[in-house]
């Protein structure tokens, strides 16, 4: 289970990179009639469920389970460079794609974890 901690710890860090820098772009645009800074800063900073919520509570866990932050993902994810977009239009494909990632991603951990949970509640039976 540690292995697939680690694993949804760096993807979720890594859209973390994605999200911050949809978020400043959101609010450095130009020309734009309609701002998703406000929804963007809530997928990141909510209390109860935003993504460093979920990077916190993945932290814990591992520790938990007895292990530590891999050091290398955590370079990994630092090195992680945004290119920055000159047109609004790139901007928002580029955010889309990181958004509808996003959402797949927890799709599939929510799955993972889930089978995960019935595997160790059988095994403890």
């Amino acid at each position: 289970m540690e292995g697939s901690l680690h694993v949804a710890y760096k993807h979720l860090a890594s859209v973390a990179v994605f999200i911050e820098q949809a978020t400043v772009d959101e609010r450095l645009a130009d020309n734009e009639h309609v701002s998703f800074e406000t929804e963007l800063r809530q997928l990141e900073d909510d209390y109860e469920m935003g993504l460093y919520w979920l990077l916190c509570a993945l932290h814990r866990a591992i520790h938990v389970a007895g292990g530590n932050v891999d050091h290398e993902v955590v370079a990994e994810v630092r090195r992680i460079r945004v290119l920055n977009v000159d047109r609004n239009a790139m901007r928002h494909i580029r955010d889309y794609l990181v958004l509808r990632d996003f959402e797949r991603l927890l799709n599939r951990l929510s799955i993972e974890f889930t089978v995960l949970r019935y595997i160790y509640m059988y095994l403890r039976t």
